[in-house]
């Protein structure tokens, strides 16, 4: 017998909407598209949300401050930036 949603824990909920987020995004990107969103944690005890981009490898970039987290991405973000300085 198949359960109602309103039959569904908070927990059951979550599960199929991150299933559901999850083939979403994996359609975008076989599309070509870039998926990015939001990602939601706890930091210091408080909820705290970040952008954040999917890789075609399904590992995700977390995005601080404007510049992606990932150290050779933030690297070449700055040389990028500084192209063309006379110091």
């Amino acid at each position: 017998m198949r359960k109602r949603a309103v039959d569904l824990s908070l927990e059951e909920l979550a599960v199929l909407g991150g299933n559901a987020a999850l083939r979403a995004a994996k359609r975008a990107q076989d599309a070509g598209l870039v998926v990015t969103g939001t990602v939601d944690f706890l930091e210091n005890g408080q909820a705290a949300s970040k952008l954040a981009q999917r890789q075609p490898s399904g590992l995700v970039a977390v995005f601080e401050d404007g510049i992606n987290s990932d150290p050779e991405a933030a690297n070449s973000d700055m040389s990028k930036q500084n192209h063309g300085r006379s110091d």
